[in-house]
C-alpha cells in the first residue's frame, strides 16, 4: 500500500507541474470545463468516537479466554492529503492517515491506518469552500491485546508483565471512506481545514474492528 501511495503521489505532482508549465507557455484561448485550476496539500489531526461488536478471544484448544470484550473510546491520529483541481468542482487526489484507540490492561491498542484516491466536489462561498466526496483504497487493522490469566490486569514497574497473555491482529481490508468538510482561507494560498468522515470496512469486518465518525482539522497549502 506505501508503494502505490508514493505512485500515485508521483503521478500527481507530474501532473501538476505539467499543467502548471503548460498554462506558462501555451496561451489558451479558451479555458475548458475540466481544465487544471490549481492544487492543495496539508496535514490534518484527526480524533472520533469508535466502537466495535462484542468478541471473545480464544485458546488454542478453542475455549474461551478471559472475558468477552467490546471495544469504544476516543481514537486519535494524524495524516494528510494532496489534491489537484480540475474545472471549477472537481478534484482528485491522495490521502492517508493512522488512527489509535488506546485502552486498558496497559499496553493494550486498535490501530487503523488507511490510504488510497480521493475524489470530492467543492463550491465556493467567499472565504468559505465546501465540499463532499470520498476515499476508496486499503486499510489495515492492528488490534493489540494484553489478556489477563488470572484475573490481574497490572503491568509492574520493573516491566515484568505477570499471568498475561498476549493477542495480536493484523489484516487487510478494503476501505471506502465519504466524507463532508469546509475550509475557511487564511491567505490566498493558506487554509484552514475541517471534516467528517466514516470508514466502512468493505471487505474484512471482524467483531474487533471498532468503527466511528471522525473529526478532522488541519492546514492546507496550495496555489
Amino acid at each position: 500500500m506505501r508503494k502505490i501511495f508514493c505512485l500515485v503521489l508521483i503521478v500527481l505532482c507530474s501532473v501538476s507541474a505539467f499543467c502548471v508549465s503548460d498554462e506558462d507557455t501555451v496561451q489558451v484561448k479558451k479555458r475548458s470545463a475540466m481544465a487544471y485550476s490549481g492544487y492543495q496539500g496539508g496535514m490534518m489531526f484527526n480524533v472520533g468516537y469508535v466502537e466495535s461488536r462484542d468478541f471473545q478471544f480464544q485458546d488454542n484448544s478453542g475455549l474461551p479466554l478471559g472475558q468477552s470484550g467490546r471495544l469504544s473510546g476516543a481514537s486519535m491520529g494524524l495524516g494528510g492529503a494532496l489534491r489537484v483541481g480540475f474545472g471549477k468542482y472537481l478534484r482528485v487526489g491522495i490521502e492517508g492517515y493512522v488512527s489509535t484507540l488506546k485502552y486498558k490492561p496497559k499496553g493494550s491498542s486498535a490501530k487503523i491506518g488507511w490510504g488510497g484516491l480521493l475524489l470530492d466536489s467543492h463550491w465556493h462561498i467567499k472565504k468559505f469552500t465546501i465540499f463532499a466526496g470520498g476515499v476508496i483504497g486499503g486499510g489495515a487493522y492492528t488490534h493489540i491485546t494484553m489478556i489477563d490469566k488470572e484475573g490481574e490486569s497490572d503491568v509492574v514497574n520493573d516491566y515484568v508483565v505477570e499471568n498475561q497473555y498476549v493477542s495480536y491482529r493484523h489484516y487487510p481490508f478494503l476501505a471506502v471512506v465519504p466524507f463532508v468538510g469546509m475550509e475557511y482561507s487564511l491567505t490566498k494560498r493558506i487554509s484552514v481545514v475541517a471534516k467528517i468522515d466514516y470508514m466502512l470496512n468493505v471487505t474484512n469486518w471482524a467483531d474487533d474492528y471498532a468503527a466511528g465518525p471522525r473529526f478532522f482539522v488541519g492546514f492546507m497549502f496550495g496555489r
